[in-house]
C-alpha cells in the first residue's frame, strides 16, 4: 500500500520565461517574420501538433522526430485545455530526469504568461515510500470557476505516479524501465475522465511500449483485435514534419521559422524543408540513428548484449568498490560560494580517493593500467574506470563516477588519472567518447596527453568494435567487474539488435541509475588494453616478460 506523499522544502524556482527553448511555440497565435523584406503573421503549430492538443481521447502516444516540439506540445495542450474549459482537471508530468521536469514546467510558465496569467513556480520534495522525488508545480485558474489547477512535473518513478488524479503526461514512456508497471499505476486516471499521454522517441527495446503502439495501428486501420485499449496514435517523421509547416508560395516553414530565437537577427535564413532535413541528418551520427530518432524505424530483434549469468562469472570481491559522488542539485548554479567550497573539497576527496587506490595497485604490480571515460554533459554522470593488466588479466583499480559536475571538474579528474606515476606505472592509454558534447573536452585531453589519449566518435563501425571486443573479454572471464549492483545494471543494459538491412545496431537503455555510463566506460578501458601494445613485450604479475 502506498503512503501519502509528504511535501517539504518548498521554494520559488526562477524560471526565465521570456525565453524559447524549443523549436515550436504557443497554438492559437500567430507571430511576426520577415519573409522576402516583409513582415507577416505566420501561425505558431504546424496541423499536426494541433492535431495533438485538440485529441481527447483516452489514452494516446505522440512520435515526434528528436526536437519537433513533443513536450513543448503536451505543454500546450495542457494549458489549453484547461483555458478552453475542456478539462478542469489536475496534470502530472512524469519523468526519470529532474532537469527535464524543470524545462518542461518552464514551459507551462511560458505558455501561460503569453495569455497573461500571472502565477509563480514552485519546486519542493515529496516522500513516497521512503524515496524522494523532486516536485516542481504551477497552479492556473479555470476560466468560468472559482478553483484553480495544480500543473506539476515530477522526477518520479512507478511509487510517484500511483494515486496521481487528472491526467498524466508519461515522458519518454519507451525508455522507462519498467513502463508496464508505470502504465498500470497511471490508468486508474482515466476512469475519472483524465487522460494518459505517452511522448516518446522509439526504443529499441521498447516491447511494451511497442505492443501499444501495434494495439493503436491496428484500431486506426480499422483491424481492432479482441482485448486491444482505445489508444491514438499521433506519428510524424522528420519529413512529415517540416512538410506540413511548409507553406506554398514562399517555400518556408514559418512554423519553425517563426519560433526561431535568431528570427531577429539581420542575416537570418528561413528554413525550408530541404534545409530542415539536412540539418536532421547532420546531427545523427550514423544512418541507424538517423532512421530511429527522425523517422521511428524499430530495428529488428533487440536482445541484451552481456546477459546477466555472463556478467556473473566476472563479478569479484576483490574489485574495489565504486566511488560515487553527487553535487548538490544547486550547485551548477554557482550563486552559493559555501557550496562551491564546500563541492570543491568533496570533489578532491574523490580524487584522493581514486589516486590511493591507484598508488596501492601500482606498489603491488608492474603492469600498466588503462582508462575508459565517458564524459557526461554538465548535470549528468561521468563515469572513469581505470584497470591494470596483471597475470594476462584486466583487473580494476578504480571505477569512478561523478554527477551533476561542471566539465572542468569531470577533465580534472580524469587529468588526475593521467598525470599519475608512481614505480614506472602510469594510464599506458585512455579512450573517452569524443561523440557529441564529449568532444571538445576529449580533444582538450588529446592536446594536453598527445598519443596516451584518443578520443573515440561512437560510430556504427566503432560500436561493433569495441563491444564485439568487450564481449570476447567477458566470455573468457578475462577480465572482473565490482560486486555492485548498479554497475552491474549498466551493463547488462547493453542491446544488441539489427537493422532491415543486417547492420548491427548497438544501444544502452536508461533506467534508474542512468544512461549506462559505466558500459560505455567499460567498454573504452577494455578497447584501450586491446589497442595498447607495450614496450619491451608481455606483461606478468612480477613485470615486463622480454
Amino acid at each position: 500500500m502506498t503512503k501519502a506523499p509528504s511535501r517539504s522544502g518548498e521554494h520559488v524556482i526562477d524560471i526565465d520565461t521570456d525565453r524559447s527553448v524549443k523549436t515550436l511555440q504557443l497554438a492559437d497565435s500567430r507571430e511576426m517574420v520577415r519573409v522576402a523584406g516583409k513582415s507577416r503573421p505566420v501561425p505558431m503549430f504546424c496541423p499536426i501538433h494541433m492535431r495533438v492538443i485538440n485529441e481527447r481521447a483516452k489514452v494516446m502516444i505522440v512520435r515526434f522526430p528528436r526536437r519537433g516540439g513533443k513536450d513543448y506540445t503536451v505543454a500546450a495542450k495542457v494549458v489549453l485545455d484547461r483555458l478552453r474549459g475542456l478539462s478542469p482537471r489536475d496534470c502530472s508530468y512524469v519523468t526519470l530526469d529532474r532537469p527535464r521536469a524543470v524545462e518542461w514546467i518552464g514551459y507551462v510558465a511560458q505558455i501561460l504568461k503569453r495569455f497573461g496569467v500571472l502565477l509563480k513556480v514552485v519546486g519542493y520534495t515529496e516522500i513516497i515510500e521512503e524515496s524522494e522525488y523532486f516536485v516542481a508545480e504551477v497552479r492556473m485558474p479555470i476560466p468560468g470557476m472559482d478553483h484553480t489547477v495544480t500543473v506539476r512535473a515530477l522526477s518520479s518513478t512507478v511509487d510517484g505516479v500511483r494515486g496521481r488524479d487528472g491526467d498524466v503526461i508519461l515522458s519518454e514512456f519507451a525508455f522507462h524501465p519498467e513502463p508496464k508497471r508505470l502504465f498500470q499505476a497511471a490508468a486508474p486516471c482515466t476512469q475519472n475522465g483524465g487522460q494518459i499521454v505517452m511522448p516518446s522517441t522509439v526504443n529499441v527495446d521498447g516491447d511494451f511500449d511497442h505492443e501499444l503502439e501495434k494495439m493503436a495501428i491496428r484500431r486506426r486501420d480499422g483491424e481492432p483485435e479482441e482485448g486491444d485499449m482505445e489508444i491514438a496514435l499521433h506519428m510524424a517523421d522528420i519529413e512529415q514534419l517540416s512538410w506540413d509547416g511548409w507553406e506554398e508560395g514562399t517555400g518556408y516553414i514559418h512554423v519553425l521559422n517563426a519560433a526561431d530565437p535568431a528570427r531577429k537577427m539581420p542575416n537570418f535564413k528561413p528554413r525550408t524543408p530541404e534545409s530542415y532535413i539536412a540539418a536532421a541528418r547532420a546531427t545523427a551520427i550514423d544512418e541507424e540513428t538517423l532512421l530511429r530518432e527522425f523517422y521511428h524505424v524499430r530495428p529488428l530483434g533487440a536482445k541484451m548484449f552481456f546477459p546477466r549469468p555472463m556478467v556473473n562469472e566476472c563479478v569479484s570481491s576483490e574489485s574495489p568498490k565504486p566511488i560515487r559522488y553527487q553535487a548538490p542539485p544547486r550547485y551548477l548554479k554557482k550563486n552559493d560560494p559555501t557550496l562551491e567550497r564546500r563541492v570543491a573539497e568533496e570533489i578532491a576527496g574523490v580524487r584522493r580517493q581514486m589516486l590511493a587506490l591507484m598508488h596501492e595497485a601500482a606498489s603491488k604490480y608492474s603492469g600498466p593500467m588503462y582508462a575508459g571515460a565517458d564524459i557526461g554533459r554538465e548535470g549528468d554522470k561521468t563515469s572513469l574506470w581505470i584497470k591494470q593488466r596483471r597475470d594476462g588479466m584486466l583487473r580494476d583499480v578504480a571505477l569512478v563516477t561523478l554527477r551533476g559536475c561542471a566539465f572542468e571538474e569531470q577533465l580534472d579528474l580524469i587529468r588526475a588519472a593521467l598525470d599519475f606515476r608512481v614505480n614506472g606505472v602510469w594510464v599506458a592509454r585512455l579512450i573517452g567518447d569524443a561523440s557529441s558534447l564529449g568532444m571538445m573536452p576529449m580533444e582538450t585531453l588529446e592536446r594536453e596527453y598527445k598519443s596516451r589519449v584518443d578520443g573515440r566518435k561512437w560510430t556504427s563501425q566503432n560500436k561493433v568494435l569495441m563491444f564485439t571486443y568487450a564481449k570476447s573479454q567477458v566470455e573468457q572471464v578475462l577480465t572482473d567487474i565490482p560486486r555492485d549492483e548498479e554497475t552491474i545494471r549498466a551493463i547488462c543494459s547493453v542491446r544488441q539488435s539489427f537493422s532491415a538491412t543486417g547492420n548491427a545496431i548497438f544501444d544502452i537503455e536508461s533506467n534508474k541509475d542512468g544512461h549506462g555510463d559505466e558500459a560505455a566506460s567499460f567498454v573504452m578501458v577494455l578497447a584501450a588494453a586491446d589497442e595498447h601494445v607495450p614496450q619491451g613485450g608481455l606483461v606478468t604479475a612480477g613485470g615486463w616478460a622480454i
